[in-house]
């Protein structure tokens, strides 16, 4: 039997590069897309990636359309073997895939031009746009990863999706792995709002996430209104106490650090906000996956877990104002007379608001503001000064007291003459 040779190579082997040259797929072997995979389901904003052994350019196509550029060459340890060379064989292309809408849509994914990938996926979305804003949501999945054991999801903006913030361990409520937002007050009296994060860590419950916010402090618009000026926020861990059972912890058993990891014990100015964490010291019993109690410059902050709509903290503040009447007596024209008014926070916060006179004449004093804490009082003095040409007679007017707990009225009389 006769070989027929062509420049020394047997004709099935010309054949089989025939057919390797006519089919560029045989570059599969060296090219893969592992995201998205086929028939999955895809939301928010995602990475299509995978790797490919040798190649100029890599580009992406959604459905037929415009081919995308991706990056190449990022580090593949995992391919050196298959590819035979140093592993920088991976490629990504970080992708909103809310811009292909809802329905089942394919990606191609080609090399130097050749395609070694198409997959059919189907993306899902929330129906309010390419980006939605001003979401927030969290929810609780039971018994994943493993029985007994929750995970807690919740909604990032600049993911446009659900993420795990957490795991709910075995025998911890629910209530205690939350977000609870709280006002505190420093030495000198400013206010900024505190937002603490238990993320209920499977490692231990070792970490607590603590968001500072100094904007216009206050609960209540009225509180907002009169807050023109405020203040500068001092963080400081010497101030923080946390308290756990009959056991108070102080700042040389934990450390509050900022994103760097350096120390907290500085100004948040007005208008910004500082984003911190709380870890636990090694071999301190301090478990935030335990009941616990955190204070600030001595008064209560927030409670965990959550034992109520409102924690004990957010009693409102509440004003309580006397005399009910101020009578000024007689005065003589060119003389003056003097009342005083006392101001009480009867309630819980921080009691802000401001007291004016005005008279029936139409003549008013300049307000004066106040600044209480729980429990605390202010004597307000009220002076009224008859000009000496004025006409003998009655006068009356009103003390106008406005708040953020609450407002009153105080009926002023008096003669002159």
């Amino acid at each position: 039997m006769k070989t027929v040779l062509l420049h020394g190579h047997p004709l099935s082997t010309l054949l089989l590069m025939i057919f390797l040259l006519l089919c560029p797929g045989w570059i599969w072997a060296q090219a893969r897309l592992e995201n998205p995979q086929p028939a999955s389901v895809q939301s928010g904003i995602g990475v299509i990636s995978g790797w490919v052994c040798t190649a100029g350019r890599v580009e992406i196509e959604f459905d037929g359309g415009s081919r995308l550029p991706a990056a190449y060459g990022t580090s593949r340890a995992d391919t050196a073997g298959v590819c035979r060379d140093d592993g920088n064989n991976g490629f990504g292309l970080l992708f909103n895939w809310n811009l292909l809408g809802d329905g089942v849509h394919t990606v191609r994914a080609l090399a130097d031009g050749v395609e070694f990938a198409r997959v059919t996926f189907t993306v899902t979305t929330l129906g309010l746009g390419e980006f939605a804003r001003g979401l927030s949501g969290n929810a609780l999945v039971t018994d994943f990863p493993q029985a007994g054991t929750s995970m807690r999801l919740q909604w990032q903006e600049s993911q446009q999706n659900f993420l795990l913030s957490g795991a709910l361990p075995a025998g911890v409520t629910a209530n205690q792995c939350v977000t609870q937002a709280a006002d505190a007050t420093d030495a000198s009296g400013a206010t900024a709002s505190l937002s603490w994060s238990n993320p209920c860590l499977l490692a231990a419950g070792n970490a607590m996430l603590l968001a500072i916010n100094n904007a216009l402090a206050g609960t209540t618009a009225a509180a907002l209104g009169a807050k023109t000026d405020p203040s500068p926020f001092f963080a400081c861990d010497r101030d923080l106490r946390i308290v756990q059972g009959n056991r108070v912890f102080d700042a040389s058993q934990f450390d509050w650090l900022d994103p760097v990891g350096g120390r907290v014990c500085q100004e948040v100015a007005p208008g910004r906000s500082l984003e911190t964490f709380i870890r636990v010291r090694p071999g301190v019993p301090l478990n935030f996956n335990d009941p616990f109690q955190a204070f600030y410059v001595g008064r209560l902050v927030i409670a965990f877990p959550a034992i109520s709509p409102e924690p004990p903290h957010f009693e409102p503040p509440h004003l309580a104002a006397e005399p009910d009447r101020l009578d000024f007596g007689k005065i003589p024209p060119g003389g003056r007379s003097t009342r005083d008014v006392i101001v009480t926070n009867v309630g819980g916060g921080i009691l802000e608001g401001q007291v004016a006179l005005t008279l029936d004449s139409g003549t008013s004093g300049p307000p004066v503001p106040f600044s209480l804490s729980s429990g605390d009082s202010l004597r307000i003095s009220v002076t009224i000064h008859v000009p000496p040409n004025t006409t003998p007679g009655p006068f009356g007017g009103v003390v106008t007291i406005t708040s953020n707990g609450g407002s009153k009225e105080i009926p002023v009389s008096g003669t002159v003459g």
